[in-house]
């Protein structure tokens, strides 16, 4: 093991950043090194070069990161993307059910209507 390893001073236990790239964007776990050995580094049951994080024998695999700010705030970021495109993805349900009956009354939907045109005028 050299010093220039990535996880040179990683040990069993020490948290660490899995980042699986998906079809949806990147997804962040935080995790807890399992085990390590003198070029590895075992984090949920899968195995990751020690020197640079890379997922052994995947090519567009997974990788493991230490902890940063900069990191912390891509997570934070991608949470917060994640939040509001589940948001507007239960308001379509909820509008396409509404479209099927009559369940609510035209005042509530002139509001709902209201908020909606709102927040769109302050995204352009």
């Amino acid at each position: 093991m050299q010093k220039s390893d990535m996880f040179y001073n990683s040990s069993v236990g020490d948290e660490v950043v899995l980042v699986n790239n998906g079809w949806r964007g990147r997804n962040y776990n935080m995790c807890r090194i399992e085990r390590t050995t003198a070029t590895q580094i075992i984090v949920a049951g899968r195995k990751f070069l020690r020197r640079d994080g890379r997922e052994i024998g995947e090519r567009y695999g997974s990788r493991l990161y230490l902890l940063s700010q900069e990191l912390q705030e891509e997570m934070d970021q991608k949470a917060a993307d994640d939040r509001q495109r589940d948001a507007i993805m239960k308001v379509k349900r909820v509008v396409t059910n509404l479209s099927h009956s009559d369940s609510i009354s035209e005042e509530a939907a002139n509001k709902i209507l209201a908020i909606i045109q709102e927040e769109q005028e302050k995204n352009v």
